[in-house]
């Protein structure tokens, strides 16, 4: 009897299913057996293209096996290791699976040496202290992002590899730029992790003196409240790299394009929270697309509205330009446990 060896998956085989996908809608062919075509070697990406009849989503737990769900966790580091995040997952952060629940407490950390208790005498009553566990809720956002290419594009040998790159390049940033902002919560979208704050005045020096100050402010700051034990400093393009050459990369950072020039954040990993789902694609050729990535409108005035009739541009038909259209859709939602995060904006340095 021949046996199958199936090794460790990787997130390779969660690309390949968009790619399979993409390939069953342009050629007509079903995608279980385009799979084998393209992919004769490749027994897991069968698994999770099974499973994904019923599309992947957070309220349906293992929609793609043992072997699926072991993809589609690093499938999702992939996607946001171009952004402050995934480093911020990849230093201690607190990695919540929502399984089959619509909401999920997370719990909390102490904030005050309090909770240690007292010293007290040989024999002498111990202190009770009743433990506040409970913190913050999360629930599912959605995160998507429609990307376009050409039909001769979609039956490219490397249509994987541009699959890839081009679902990680746009969900990267945008991640980032949500997370890292001071915005309040929406119907859409969760606060950010700087919103109430406020942001910590820059030191006066310049240069070297500056950059130690100012990282130095800002652990203090965390420490008052009892963090930044192993905090990381997460900043602005130029700032991230001011902040290796200073410090000859010692102490843990990240740059993030999302964050204006001149901004520095300090942030304890084990008190930030964050629950990402798997990703879930759609294909399309008949969509009628508003090529916008920073306010994207209706294509035109709802029925019933008054005035003139405002058309969104510009817009693109995937089927007069025989062209594809992937929609990736991540589900997520963040918040800090614990008071454990600074900032400042105008650094001199």
């Amino acid at each position: 009897m021949k046996q199958s060896h199936i090794g460790m998956p990787s997130s390779k085989h969660v690309w390949r299913l968009a790619t399979v996908k993409v390939r069953s809608f342009v050629e007509g062919k079903p995608a279980d057996m385009l799979c084998k075509e393209l992919y004769p070697s490749d027994e897991i990406t069968p698994f999770i293209l099974r499973a994904a009849s019923s599309p992947a989503k957070l309220n349906t737990t293992n929609w793609a096996g043992s072997l699926g769900a072991l993809s589609v966790s690093e499938a999702v580091q992939e996607i946001v290791s171009m952004s402050a995040l995934g480093h911020l997952m990849q230093a201690g952060a607190l990695h919540i699976d929502l399984g089959r629940f619509g909401s999920v407490v997370v719990p909390g950390r102490s904030t005050t040496i309090a909770d240690a208790g007292q010293w007290v005498d040989e024999g002498a009553p111990i202190p009770a202290r009743q433990y506040n566990l409970l913190g913050p809720s999360l629930r599912p956002h959605k995160l998507s992002v429609i990307v376009t290419f050409t039909r001769e594009m979609s039956l490219a040998s490397n249509i994987e590899q541009i699959l890839r790159t081009l679902i990680i390049e746009a969900a990267g940033p945008a991640i980032d730029a949500a997370v890292l902002s001071t915005a309040a919560a929406t119907s859409s979208k969760p606060a950010g992790i700087l919103n109430g704050l406020t942001p910590l005045a820059p030191s006066a020096a310049t240069a070297f003196d500056a950059c130690a100050e100012d990282l130095g402010a800002l652990i203090g700051d965390i420490a008052a409240r009892n963090g930044g034990a192993h905090a990381m400093f997460i900043a602005s393009p130029a700032q991230s790299m001011a902040i290796r050459f200073y410090t000859t990369e010692t102490i843990p950072s990240s740059g993030a394009v999302a964050l204006p020039a001149k901004t520095v954040i300090a942030i304890e990993p084990s008190s930030f929270a964050t629950i990402i789902g798997a990703p879930e694609f759609e294909v399309g050729t008949m969509a009628t697309i508003h090529q916008e990535d920073t306010a994207p409108a209706d294509i035109g005035s709802p029925p019933g509205a008054t005035g003139p009739n405002v058309a969104a541009a510009p817009v693109k038909s995937m089927f007069q330009v025989d062209a594809i259209a992937l929609k990736m859709t991540l589900w997520g939602d963040w918040c800090m446990r614990a008071p454990h995060v600074s900032y400042m904006n105008a650094v001199s340095w």
